[in-house]
């Protein structure tokens, strides 16, 4: 019997890692998702795009595919684009209330600059001028791509042609929340599981925390432990990522807190079971310190009591 207890309390933790490993990834990817989080995130990846060429960015990479230099040229630089057509842009938006579409530029991009970023200072510098354009526009791209209607299931997704947009969009954050639910319920389900194995109970938490606070530790460095890959790709993995080092210390707080609870748990019961030795010793040793009374003394006065208590008996004269 211990022997099947402890193989399936070994086959059940290794369950438990693999489960808070998925807990771990799935909220990173779930928090990384939110919309504040993918603005303040990819909106430095985007700058850089509208101030470099693409090639320049890219670099080596072909994580766009293979088309994305004919989508959009090699040397496309969005700042040099609004510099050059300025005018223009500032023409269609005095006649026109909306957007400036990007594709007049010739390139097949679905970005537009909106006309309300467009200063209406005349005196101010054109760089500062192009500088808020851009980041307005960033902003409304990134908003549009996140809060898009993607009809496509998450998986099919991908087998649709063109950039995966879908990937930073609202839609995948709560496809990895939902995922975030599914693990922790059965990450709990494997914690009682563990706690009916395990065959000192005292032991439990101590035993519990360890595993939430192991897996927990590559997190805190998990950006830095893909420095090996491309450039690019990292920057593109870091907004995905960008929320790992708070996994980390969810999962370290956890699991240190059960820890301590389960050292100071070990602790009281060990002082009850010193005290309770103690209290026992000291009952004993007053025991055998007490005299003891010898047997004929005890017996000799309840005798004489009971025969003076017979009248004497007359004798005939």
């Amino acid at each position: 019997m211990g022997f099947f207890r402890g193989a399936g309390l070994f086959f059940v933790s290794i369950l438990f890692i693999i489960s808070i490993l998925s807990f771990y990834s799935f909220a990173t990817l779930s928090s990384s998702l939110e919309y504040e989080t993918v603005q303040n995130e990819i909106t430095p990846l985007i700058e850089n795009l509208t101030t470099q060429g693409l090639t320049e960015i890219i670099g080596d990479s072909n994580i766009f595919g293979e088309g994305i230099n004919d989508l959009v040229g090699e040397d496309f630089n969005i700042t040099d684009q609004i510099e050059e057509n300025l005018d223009q842009i500032e023409l269609f938006c005095e006649n026109n209330s909306g957007k400036y579409d990007l594709t007049e530029f010739g390139y097949g991009l679905d970005l537009e600059i909106p006309c309300d970023s467009i200063p209406e200072n005349p005196e101010i510098l054109i760089e500062d001028k192009i500088e808020i354009i851009i980041n307005d526009t960033i902003y409304d791209l990134v908003e549009e791509i996140y809060y898009d209607n993607y009809s496509c299931n998450f998986w099919n997704c991908f087998g649709q042609e063109g950039i995966p947009y879908f990937l930073i969009s609202q839609k995948a954050q709560e496809y990895w929340n939902q995922k975030v639910y599914s693990s922790l319920i059965v990450c709990l389900i494997l914690a009682v599981l563990m706690f009916l194995l395990i065959e000192k109970k005292i032991n439990y938490p101590i035993v519990l925390g360890i595993l939430i606070l192991i897996p927990a530790i590559p997190f805190l460095k998990l950006i830095s432990l893909l420095s090996f890959l491309d450039g690019f790709i990292v920057k593109i993995l870091s907004i995905f990522l960008s929320k790992s080092y708070q996994v980390f210390w969810t999962g370290f707080i956890v699991g240190l807190s059960l820890i301590i609870f389960g050292i100071l748990l070990y602790t009281v019961l060990a002082g009850t079971k010193i005290a309770k030795w103690f209290r026992e010793k000291s009952v004993k040793k007053e025991i055998e310190n007490t005299p003891v009374k010898s047997p004929a003394k005890q017996l000799t006065k309840p005798i004489m009591k009971v025969v003076g208590k017979f009248p004497s008996k007359k004798t005939d004269k």
